[in-house]
């Protein structure tokens, strides 16, 4: 929300929340007027009418929300935020064996069955290689560091 708040030149009080059934709870019920949550949690609220979906954070539509825009489509340009999993190891982890496993990896997740399960719960599932992950890591955390570093977010 920070990234949209800079991005929008808008304003908006940050309420923070422990999960989603708190964060949904109190959206349908207004006490709040809009959030940021996954598509998983908030597409049972989405589709019963509590709910209407503005846009998805990533750089592609939402396969279980066709008709939902991304927020690059409703105006704010170059916008993808998106949650992301990944296997990490230990330092020292042999290179082979970190290069044979994220294979593996990637393989399995080319696999169609997988490939379509995990497209209903809103997921796109890339794998890739360990030097292209800590690249991403390192993308990540500098983008991250600029949007807290912009919002002026202190710990207290």
């Amino acid at each position: 929300m920070e990234l949209i708040k800079a991005e929008a030149g808008i304003e908006l009080i940050h309420v923070p929340y422990r999960g989603s059934p708190a964060l949904l709870t109190d959206l349908i019920a207004g006490r709040i007027a809009v959030a940021f949550d996954n598509v998983l949690s908030s597409s049972p609220a989405i589709e019963a009418g509590q709910l209407r979906a503005l846009a998805v954070s990533g750089i592609r539509r939402a396969p279980s929300l066709p008709n939902v825009p991304t927020i690059a489509e409703a105006g704010i340009a170059g916008f993808n935020v998106t949650v992301w999993q990944g296997a990490l190891f230990p330092a020292g982890v042999p290179e082979a064996f970190a290069a044979k496993l994220s294979a593996e990896i990637a393989a399995a997740l080319q696999e169609p069955d997988l490939q379509a399960r995990l497209s209903v719960l809103g997921v796109d599932a890339i794998g890739g290689d360990p030097q292209t992950f800590g690249q991403f890591l390192e993308d990540d955390y500098r983008r991250w560091g600029e949007a807290v570093r912009r919002s002026g977010a202190r710990l207290d």
